[in-house]
């Protein structure tokens, strides 16, 4: 069943990374809508697999192919021809562009040693494809952990204390890598599953 609050929240989400990246002074911990919308994602892409009773793996990766591919590829091929004048289509950021087409951006921005928040960020117009990223790849493993919630308990777990480890030691692995966000996409399908067993 469709639920509007939902996309409310996320819409939400995103104006609060608009805002901070327009003026970091207007909302200046925008940037964890980030997060929120991970959150959400989890929840939401749950919701929808638990919708369709006989739902397999197959089905699920063509709808999400079909749902995200379209948008992507219109993004990047507006943001090349935005570029162009601007001077910004260098090798670097043309691979970026090329990886985000397969899910792997955030992997390219990582070992490009890209600081989100740094100066440099804001010179490639597709660093922004990186959180597409990270949830195209919770994707690969949804369909194994969906039905599974000890499992999804432990590695959300264990995702987390790798999210504070290289917090501690490496930020941009922290900030780029799935499976260090994996506790928050997890965190939304067990709120799925919590709110499913109270009611």
């Amino acid at each position: 069943m469709y639920r509007s609050e939902l996309d409310g929240l996320r819409a939400l989400a995103v104006v609060a990374v608009l805002l901070n990246h327009a003026c970091a002074e207007w909302l200046e911990s925008g940037f964890l809508g980030v997060d929120v919308f991970f959150v959400l994602s989890g929840y939401v892409v749950a919701r929808s697999w638990q919708s369709r009773k006989r739902s397999n793996a197959k089905d699920f990766y063509r709808r999400r192919i079909r749902r995200l591919q379209p948008a992507l590829i219109a993004t990047l091929i507006i943001t090349f021809i935005v570029s162009i004048p601007l001077g910004l289509l260098t090798p670097t950021n043309q691979l970026t562009a090329i990886s985000a087409l397969i899910g792997a951006s955030n992997i390219t921005l990582l070992n490009q040693s890209l600081d989100y928040f740094g100066a440099a960020a804001g010179n490639n117009p597709f660093t922004h494809t990186w959180s597409l990223g990270v949830e195209e790849q919770f994707y690969l493993v949804f369909p194994l952990l969906v039905r599974r919630v000890r499992l999804l308990i432990i590695l959300s777990a264990g995702a987390l204390v790798l999210w504070f480890l290289l917090q501690l030691q490496q930020p941009d692995a922290s900030f780029y890598l799935m499976p260090a966000r994996l506790w928050e996409l997890g965190l939304g399908i067990l709120l799925l599953e919590f709110e499913q067993k109270d009611s």
